[in-house]
């Protein structure tokens, strides 16, 4: 019992737990919020006309 704990404590820890990009629209602008790599992206009409640096995805970085 105490092995299967373990392995399922193991595997529970492993893979990528980000969470989806967000979308949010107000007419015709779209802000698209993505958390691993952070990104924020603005598009009007299906163009992106503003974004932010992809982030380098590592967490814990301390980096204000």
């Amino acid at each position: 019992m105490r092995t299967w704990l373990l392995v399922a404590c193991a595997a529970a820890g492993c893979g990528h737990d980000a969470a989806p990009p967000v979308e949010v629209s107000a007419g015709r602008l779209v802000a698209t919020i993505s958390s691993d790599p952070a990104q924020i992206t603005l598009a009007l009409d299906g163009t992106v006309v503003w974004s932010t640096e992809r982030g380098d995805g590592e967490q814990g970085s301390n980096v204000p």
